[in-house]
C-alpha cells in the first residue's frame, strides 16, 4: 500500500498544525482527497493530531495540498505540483530488469550510459557539416554523402563498358599452305567446300554484358563461294552466316551479337566455321572478341 504522509507548519514558525481542513487536487484540478472526504469519491486525509497527516491508496498523479480557510484554498508551496507514484509505478521503477543503473564503461545490451557519456560518443562521430555532397572536393579526411554515391552509380550504370573476353581457343587448322610459315597463325581453309569448325573460343558472361563484338582481319581476297558461320553455344543463340564476296585482302570484318538472353555468370563458347570454294585459300585472323554494354 502506498501512503502519502506530510506535515503542515504554521507560517513563519516551525510549529506543526493539527486539526486543519485539507484537500488534495490533481493536475486536472480535480479534488481527490479531503478532511473529511466525500464518501465513495475521495480518499480520506487522516489527521494524526500532531500536525502530520496521511492518505492511502492515491492514484499516481501530479498533486497539490491545500489548506482550506473559509472559502479560500491556500496551496502549500512545498507540497505543490509534486509527482506521486502508486505501488505499481514504484514496483516498476524498482524492477532491475526494466530500469538499470548507469554504467558508462559498459558495452552490454543491458548497460545504460549517462547523458555526458552519450554526448561524448556523439562528439566523436563525424559532424553532419563535414559530410561532402559534391564530387569536386579534394579533402582527404571527409566522408562522401550517400547522394553522391548514388550519382556515381547512376553515371556508371549508363556508361558504355567494354571487356576483352576472348578465352582459350581450340583451333583445328586442317589444311596448311605448303611452304608458308604464317599459315599457322590464321584460320585457314582451301579445298573444303562445306562448313567445318576451325576455332572455338570460351568466354565468361558477366551480368552487365549486353552485346558481343567479334573483329576479324581477312588475309586473302574473298569471293561469294567462301563463307563464315558463327555460333554461340552450338547455335542455341547468336547464329550468324555471311559470304566473303564483298571483302578483299586486308579487310576488317566486324560482327555484333545481342547476348542479353545468355545466362549470366556462366562460361559460354563461340564456334567459328569456314568453307572455301575448293580452289582459293580463305584465311581469317583469330578474332578479337569484346563483351560490352551500350
Amino acid at each position: 500500500m502506498a501512503r502519502l504522509s506530510f506535515g503542515i507548519f504554521r507560517q513563519e514558525t516551525n510549529e506543526l498544525q493539527p486539526g486543519l481542513n485539507l484537500i488534495i487536487k490533481n493536475d486536472s484540478d480535480s479534488q481527490v482527497a479531503s478532511t473529511p472526504p466525500v464518501p465513495g469519491i475521495q480518499k480520506e486525509i487522516h489527521d494524526n493530531l500532531d500536525g502530520t497527516y496521511y492518505v492511502d491508496d492515491l492514484d499516481r498523479d501530479i498533486l497539490t495540498v491545500y489548506v482550506v480557510e473559509g472559502v479560500d484554498e491556500i496551496p502549500q508551496e512545498e507540497l505543490r505540483d509534486f509527482v506521486w507514484l502508486d505501488e505499481d509505478a514504484i514496483d516498476h521503477l524498482d524492477n532491475d530488469a526494466v530500469h538499470r543503473t548507469i554504467n558508462d564503461s559498459g558495452t552490454a545490451i543491458t548497460d545504460l550510459w549517462s547523458g555526458s557519456k552519450i554526448n561524448s560518443e556523439i562528439n566523436d562521430l563525424v559532424p553532419i557539416s563535414d559530410i561532402i555532397n559534391n564530387l569536386t572536393s579534394t579533402d582527404t579526411d571527409k566522408p562522401l554523402a550517400a547522394a553522391q554515391g548514388k550519382a556515381l552509380n547512376d553515371a556508371i550504370s549508363v556508361m558504355p563498358r567494354w571487356m576483352l573476353i576472348a578465352g582459350s581457343q581450340i583451333v583445328e587448322l586442317g589444311e596448311k599452305e605448303t611452304g608458308v610459315v604464317e599459315a599457322d597463325a590464321w584460320l585457314a581453309l582451301r579445298t573444303t567446300t562445306t562448313y567445318v569448325e576451325k576455332a572455338r573460343y570460351f568466354f565468361y558472361k558477366q551480368s552487365w554484358m549486353q552485346n558481343l563484338k567479334m573483329i576479324f582481319r581477312l588475309n586473302t581476297n574473298g569471293n561469294s563461294n567462301q563463307g563464315v558461320q558463327i555460333f554461340i553455344n552450338s547455335g542455341g543463340s547468336g547464329y550468324d552466316e555471311f559470304n566473303l564476296g564483298s571483302f578483299q585482302a586486308g579487310a576488317t570484318i566486324i560482327r555484333n551479337f545481342d547476348i542479353t538472353s545468355l545466362a549470366d555468370n556462366v562460361i559460354h563458347f563461340i564456334s567459328v566455321k569456314l568453307k572455301s570454294d575448293g580452289t582459293n585459300w580463305l584465311k581469317l585472323s583469330p578474332p578479337v572478341i569484346f563483351g560490352y554494354k551500350d
